[in-house]
């Protein structure tokens, strides 16, 4: 721990005090000094000048931002003021310091014309108040100020600080990695600087997460930067909409993100386990592990855990059919219950239905932005349905409302006449000549339109405006008018129809053309909306309907369908399952635990601790759900050291069952991805040693707030 020495003494001579201050490093070499000269008049006593000097030093402390400090004085009196055990009493260290002040006296160093009468002397300082401030504060950046008695001497106290501020030459120079970086950065280094301040931001976040895990998480009420607010208990919604500051913390919102977006659930399992990972690893720490110890431990207890992870998988599960619903609904059953408890049969059963009618003869190749979701205010859950296309929460433009097995146009520029390129005079000299004009207009949007009608559209669809000429002829030639504003709504449609947009109004080519089985604009909880269903046709988006009595809800739902949708791409891609409900964690930590008995190395100690992290899922599941979590640990670990390698957590009533009865299955990919991105943002914190932040771009000032008004 570095530390910067101190010496400070006063001295008199003819009516003069002056105060001197040297500074050392902690290997004796002077870094600086400082001088100061009073006149003696302006004291109360002559105790002042020793006051002076010390005061002159701590200034130059609080300026410099040094933390660790050791004051040398040869004044007793000052030393037994307070039982400070970092002041120290010194008559050889302070010989040259007293050098320095006589030589202040006798230059009259920072010598001032004030008369005597505006000052009336110190009475009482708060010395202790000061001292306390400067050495026992966790970093010292305070600004320095006397805590005097009357006007008098506070004004005293500000013209002191004045002349210190102005007058006073310190004759130290910026020295390490002052001397390189711009005035105003921030440098912070070692264990307890860096390290343990930056596992502390981690550990903050992962306690804010971490009580939203399960399906008894609670929630979260977040207000962003744009007033908009967020109920959930979604670890990725939390984590994104919280605009984390912190460096360190930041790296596990990236770990969250990456989970999020190759899994699309285990956010939260990313970042409190992450969390639990640094905590651990701050008791090794203090304990005398060197990080780069627990970094070689964590490493190898990760690599182990992929190991028995894989040992752990469910037999016959790498081998399913993903258009069988009941094999889908026990693979995401999990991931829904842990946003929608008690809701996941009704869901489940939904998002199943919606993700195996668009899914491809690949599996691989499903894409989750077939399943749509449109969320309508009122009514409830039992009122969601699935609707084999589109729902658009838009009303018909004309008034054919309904249309049955129907061929599509899309035109993208919209529905109306289109300007010219360039710009145009046209003369008009007498009033048939005008008339002839508006007729020539007519005449050319009506046999656009009716180019259209003989192609054997009935429902045109416009990306733009659509004209009141142009709809007037779509009304007569019986053609549906519907306009979709949003162009990813617009290529939704065309893959949903088959249809291929067109640029310009015109006759389309058949190939061009879309199909629909029907076009119906239908009223549901007060709206009026828009449903394209295509059961037949070669239908590539599924919606689902979404009724809630609030909007919070609905985007809680929206949340919930999404983690089932990702789910369902993922087990697609690997449809292994491990046990749930905390079953693989105790066994993980289980196993991993007598793993570390036969390392004989530090690192072993790193590997207990990696394993006793596991036991936060447990802990933390049975804690949301109102249970004894030490009661639930110890039942685990009985059941599992008896062999019952399946056995989990019952939250409904509150003991420990085999999950295969449960049916409660967890993905092995999303387990895998969780735990390794979390191990490695652990790895990431620990290895770094310093941080060095360089000073801020200048921008607008913090506006003031009106007066009366706080800072909320």
């Amino acid at each position: 721990m570095t530390f910067i020495k101190m010496n400070a003494d006063g001295a008199f001579w003819e009516g003069w005090a002056g105060a001197g201050v040297i500074f050392r490093d902690e290997f004796g070499k002077v870094m600086g000094n400082g001088m100061l000269c009073v006149p003696l008049r302006k004291l109360a006593r002559h105790q002042g000048a020793e006051f002076e000097a010390l005061r002159v030093g701590l200034t130059v402390v609080v300026q410099r931002g040094y933390e660790y400090l050791i004051v040398e004085l040869d004044n007793l009196d000052f030393v037994q003021f307070q039982d400070y055990s970092a002041l120290a009493t010194s008559r050889q260290g302070n010989k040259p310091v007293d050098t320095l002040a006589l030589i202040a006296c006798k230059m009259k160093f920072g010598e001032e014309s004030s008369s005597t009468s505006e000052f009336q002397g110190f009475r009482s300082v708060s010395l202790s108040l000061l001292l306390r401030q400067t050495f026992f504060a966790a970093r010292v950046s305070l600004s320095l100020s006397l805590t005097l008695i009357d006007e008098d001497e506070r004004a005293y106290g500000r013209r002191v600080k004045k002349r210190v501020r102005k007058k006073m030459v310190y004759g130290m120079q910026p020295y390490g990695i002052q001397s390189m970086l711009k005035e105003g950065h921030k440098h912070l280094s070692g264990l307890d600087e860096a390290v343990v301040k930056n596992i502390d931001a981690c550990k903050q976040l992962s306690t804010i997460t971490r009580t939203s895990l399960g399906p008894n998480g609670m929630n979260k009420m977040v207000i962003n930067h744009l007033d908009k607010l967020f109920v959930t208990n979604d670890a990725a919604t939390i984590v994104n909409e919280l605009e984390v500051q912190h460096p360190a913390a930041k790296i596990l919102v990236l770990a969250g993100k990456a989970q999020q977006e190759e899994i699309g659930d285990g956010a939260n399992l990313t970042v409190s386990f992450a969390g639990e990972l640094l905590q651990n690893a701050e008791e090794l720490i203090r304990m005398g592990l060197h990080p780069s110890e627990i970094i070689i431990g964590y490493t190898k207890a990760i690599n182990k855990t992929i190991e028995i992870l894989d040992e752990l998988v469910e037999k016959g599960s790498e081998k399913m059919d993903v258009r069988i619903k009941e094999e889908v609904i026990k693979r995401m059953k999990a991931a829904v219950a842990s946003k929608q408890f008690g809701q996941e049969d009704i869901l489940c059963s939904l998002i199943a239905d919606a993700c195996i009618q668009v899914c491809p003869k690949n599996p691989a190749n499903f894409n989750v932005d077939n399943v749509r979701v449109a969320k309508l205010l009122g009514g409830g859950l039992h009122n969601c349905t699935i609707v084999r296309g589109m729902v658009l929460k838009t009303d018909a433009v004309g008034s054919i409302k309904r249309v049955e097995k129907a061929k599509v146009a899309v035109f993208a520029g919209g529905v109306d006449t289109s300007a010219t390129e360039t710009k145009g005079t046209v003369l008009i000299h007498s009033a048939e000549q005008l008339e002839n004009y508006s007729k020539t207009e007519e005449a050319k949007v009506e046999e656009l339109i009716k180019a259209v009608a003989e192609s054997g559209a009935k429902v045109i669809v416009s990306g733009g405006a659509v004209g009141e000429m142009a709809l007037h002829f779509c009304e007569r030639y019986k053609l549906m008018v519907l306009k979709i504003s949003s162009k990813f709504e617009l290529r939704r449609f065309c893959r949903t129809t088959g249809a291929v947009a067109i640029l310009k109004l015109g006759r389309p080519n058949p190939d061009d053309l879309g199909y629909v089985d029907s076009v119906s604009v239908e009223e549901i909880g007060g709206v009026r909306v828009t449903v394209v269903r295509n059961e037949e046709g070669g239908n590539s988006v599924s919606t689902v309907v979404l009724r809630g009595s609030t909007d919070s809800i609905l985007d809680d739902l929206e949340r919930a369908v999404d983690d089932g949708v990702n789910t369902y791409k993922a087990m697609c891609r690997d449809s292994r399952m491990v046990p749930g409900a905390a079953a693989t964690e105790i066994e993980l930590a289980r196993k991993l635990k007598e793993f570390s008995f036969k390392e004989t190395g530090l690192d072993q100690y790193a590997i207990a601790k990696f394993a006793e992290s596991f036991e936060m899922i447990p802990k933390t599941l049975a804690e949301n759900a109102g249970l004894n979590a030490m009661e639930i640990i110890s039942s685990l670990y009985a059941e599992h050291a008896s062999g019952n390698s399946k056995v989990g957590i019952d939250l409904e009533e509150g003991v420990c069952k085999d999950v295969s009865t449960m049916n409660i299955w967890d993905l092995h990919v999303t387990k895998f991805f969780a735990l390794k991105y979390a191990a490695d943002a652990a790895c990431t914190v620990l290895r770094v040693d310093q941080i060095i932040m360089a000073k801020p771009a200048g921008g607008p000032g913090k506006r003031e707030q009106p007066a009366g008004m706080d800072e909320d």
